[in-house]
């Protein structure tokens, strides 16, 4: 070995085999054999597989005493084998053993690897399926309201009409009629809503859920979920939930979807919210809704209702006005509107 000869080393001393593991110049090989049981006899037959890295048990032996060796040679040939010879020869068959069995779960995991990543693609291709089928859906479902919102403007063409033939009064009723049949309208349509696959970025172009409208996400603050977005010219604060994304088509129809009605007369717009009654947050939000439409309606002043009671609520609408991007000032209501009861809003 020192000389850096090439050895090839046939034998059963276990010794060898031994220093062969221990020894960085040599490796063991093992010449493959079959172990069959028949009853209390163990039979052993070649497999002519060439084993590299294994050291082989010898099983001369037993093979011997198989080919009708007389039992007494065979006895005295294993009093001449010592001791630790058979416990490095027990050794080297529970290796081989343990050996096999590794191999064999081996096998068992690459067999479950294989199926996983095969189960890995089928759901890919399953979900990019779901997805695609959702979009036509949802497509289909924005073609229905198209459809549906041409009836209505038919219709409120129709009104408006007869708006301008009846008296104010009149006017006031007709108006509520086309509010219910908005109300209608959008319970008839349920069409699937959209969501974000990732979260939206400044500059994206968004849809707000509630008021239906299109517009542009110019702050985004992902802790508290709120954000601003600039609509028909005026930044309208709203939660992240509220929005939806934006499709090329539907950025390029909404604007015409929007266009129901145009009622310039603005003793027939809303001015006034009620939430008399209501808990703190559920108000605000309410609060918040109001003040969207509002600027959206380009009205300049508007009055919340809130009573007076424990105070709490009045407080909380006040508080809640400071700062806000749509309000340029507020005041509590004259005696003549509602006193202290009721807060006038002055927008931007």
């Amino acid at each position: 070995l020192k000389q850096g000869a090439l050895v090839v080393v046939s034998t059963h001393l276990s010794l060898l085999k031994a220093f062969a593991h221990t020894e960085a110049q040599l490796t063991n090989a093992a010449m493959e054999m079959i172990e069959t049981r028949n009853g209390k006899h163990i039979y052993y037959r070649p497999s002519y597989r060439l084993i590299i890295g294994r050291a082989g048990s010898s099983h001369a032996l037993t093979i011997a005493e198989r080919l009708g060796m007389p039992s007494e040679v065979i006895e005295g040939a294993r009093e001449f084998l010592k001791e630790g010879a058979n416990r490095i020869e027990q050794l080297i068959s529970s290796l081989r053993d343990k050996e096999a069995k590794l191999e064999e779960e081996l096998t068992k995991a690459s067999t479950i690897r294989q199926e996983l990543f095969h189960l890995k693609q089928k759901l890919k291709d399953e979900v990019e399926q779901i997805r695609h089928r959702k979009q036509i859906e949802i497509k289909k479902a924005y073609e229905d309201a198209r459809q549906v919102l041409r009836n209505i403007r038919a219709q409120a063409y129709e009104l408006l009409e007869e708006m301008k033939r009846e008296d104010r009064q009149r006017a006031k009723q007709i108006l509520k009629k086309l509010q219910k049949l908005s109300e209608k309208t959008e319970q008839k349509l349920m069409k699937p809503s959209m969501e974000f696959e990732t979260p939206p970025s400044i500059g994206d172009i968004v849809r707000h859920r509630t008021l239906g409208v299109v517009g542009k996400l110019m702050e985004l603050n992902p802790k508290t979920q709120r954000c601003r977005v600039l609509i028909k010219g005026r930044e309208v604060e709203t939660s992240i939930e509220e929005l939806q994304p934006v499709t090329e088509t539907i950025q390029d129809e909404t604007h015409k979807e929007r266009q129901i009605m145009d009622i310039s007369n603005d003793e027939l717009q809303v001015r006034q919210l009620n939430i008399i009654g209501q808990r703190v947050d559920p108000a605000l939000s309410e609060v918040e809704r109001f003040l969207n439409e509002a600027a959206l309606g380009e009205l300049t002043e508007v009055i919340i209702i809130h009573g007076i009671g424990t105070r709490r609520l009045g407080r909380a609408v006040r508080e809640y006005l400071k700062g806000h991007p749509l309000v340029q000032s507020f005041r509590p209501g004259k005696q003549s509107e509602g006193g202290d009861g009721v807060t006038v809003v002055q927008l931007k």
